[in-house]
């Protein structure tokens, strides 16, 4: 039997299933702690960053809970930077932390899968968040938002194709699109061209996460065929980071993704 185990970043707890055993590891605190399965649910409460990973053995969790703690702060710092109305010092000391933190190409990689997922706001400050990042020299940045500026249409068009896709069950659609999130399907449909966004998608066809899901492969081709029609318009709703919804938020299911690989 295959060791599961998951971890969330925001709560900086991880618990690994191997049969019968339960053990729960804690970021800067007690590590292979014995639990019942009736005390996982309290322990990630309701976090939905909570990601699954099989094979990951008792000596590599702490690091990789770790890095999923790095990369939910990187992700909240860029939120920050963002926000028209946060304060304007806590904006511009959020942008060394950023800086470091994406020299990681996993944590570039989650932000782009998280931030590609769905179109910024109108009132989010992108173009005073990218002249703070040049003032500060803090390239890779700039360089993160600028892209994500360049490509704010197809985000759009993309995003709105995906809400437009019909599925039998609502929930296993959010289940997919857990899945394409944590995968950077977003991103690599926002920035490819629209001839090339079927094969492009053909690479998460493919996916056990994706194929595990009832009709999931078939949505995947639907969404395919309406990101590559130029003559689809239209963005999704996009609510405030602190809430919950499926419309969009990065702090919602969609942009923090569930499952693994």
């Amino acid at each position: 039997m295959t060791c599961r185990t998951l971890i969330s970043g925001r709560s900086g707890v991880a618990v690994r299933f191997d049969g019968e055993r339960v053990l729960s590891f804690h970021l800067d605190g007690p590590q292979g702690l014995e639990r019942g399965p009736n005390e996982v649910p309290r322990l990630f409460a309701d976090s939905a960053d909570v990601i699954a990973i099989s094979g990951l053995s008792p000596g590599d969790i702490p690091a990789r809970l770790e890095l999923e703690w790095r990369k939910q702060q990187a992700l909240v710092l860029c939120l920050l930077l963002l926000d028209r109305e946060s304060n304007a010092e806590a904006r511009l000391l959020a942008i060394p932390d950023i800086e470091e933190s994406l020299a990681e190409p996993e944590i570039l990689r989650f932000l782009r899968s998280r931030l590609f997922a769905a179109p910024l706001p109108c009132n989010a400050d992108l173009i005073g968040s990218i002249n703070r990042a040049h003032g500060l020299k803090a390239s890779h940045v700039a360089a993160l938002l600028q892209d994500i500026d360049r490509h704010q249409i197809e985000i759009s068009r993309c995003r709105a194709a995906w809400d437009a896709v019909a599925f039998h069950d609502e929930r296993q659609k959010e289940g997919v699109a857990f899945e394409l999130v944590n995968a950077g399907a977003f991103h690599a449909m926002s920035t490819a061209k629209p001839g090339q966004r079927g094969a492009v998608l053909t690479r998460f066809l493919a996916l056990p996460e994706i194929r595990a899901f009832n009709g999931g492969q078939s949505c995947l081709t639907a969404w395919a065929n309406a990101v590559s029609d130029r003559g689809l318009r239209g963005s999704s709703p996009f609510v405030n980071p602190s809430g919950d919804s499926f419309a969009g938020s990065p702090d919602s299911g969609l942009i923090q993704g569930r499952g693994g690989d």
